[in-house]
């Protein structure tokens, strides 16, 4: 099992929502009362697609940050170039940036085939790693490694969703949305793009520590 109990992994079926264009968000100064010392920054966060020339970095920090202490079992150099290379690909995935193109993103949410990936040496060592915190007969697992199963024929698609931790979390929801419209394959330049059957979503989570307190 990972030393790290904040990552978090599910699946779910595909949902046909869709979100075309993403909304620019900013932390608007809404003023303080007088004789208040709390200082408000502007901060404008603008969406971008994937650039393997220039997320590659920040994209290996951010999947360090998330697999913590199990960092050392993934080498993430080759993980970052094929999820990059998937996001040209298939022309889906965004980035979340506060100063321009060229910064690093505090955010993003990308997405690999799979059953396209399973074998390649940049995504195997990574599944097998998550296969390794999943009990061996549940159906996410069977999804990861279909073996002779009958999920075979089902085809999902493995979404990063990494962040900054001090990043808005009203910013994630819009990534979702603009993915699922980049890969709506009822569109007809989408004709190349997977019809997948499930996401299988990773990045961090959180859960409480302690003794259960009973509902009042």
């Amino acid at each position: 099992m990972p030393s790290n109990p904040e990552l978090s992994l599910s699946a779910v079926p595909v949902s046909a929502a869709k979100r075309k264009n993403a909304p620019k968000e900013d932390e608007n100064d809404s003023g303080s009362d007088s004789g208040s010392d709390v200082s408000m920054i502007n901060v404008d966060f603008d969406f971008y697609n994937l650039n393997p020339d220039v997320d590659q970095i920040a994209l290996k920090r951010l999947l360090r940050q998330t697999l913590s202490h199990d960092e050392e079992l993934i080498d993430v150099h080759p993980l970052a170039s094929l999820i990059l290379s998937e996001g040209v690909r298939l022309g889906a995935g965004s980035s979340i940036k506060t100063d321009g193109e060229e910064s690093d993103p505090w955010g993003l949410v990308a997405v690999v085939d799979i059953a396209r990936h399973r074998e390649d040496p940049a995504l195997k060592p990574f599944l097998d790693y998550l296969l390794s915190t999943i009990p061996k007969h549940s159906p996410l697992h069977m999804l990861l490694d279909p073996g002779n199963s009958p999920a075979l024929s089902n085809l999902p698609a493995l979404v990063f969703s990494l962040r900054l931790l001090n990043l808005p979390l009203p910013l994630i929801p819009p990534l979702y949305k603009m993915l699922l419209g980049e890969l709506d394959t009822s569109q007809p330049a989408r004709e190349a793009v997977p019809e997948f059957t499930h996401w299988i979503v990773w990045g961090r989570g959180y859960r409480l520590e302690g003794p259960s307190r009973p509902w009042a």
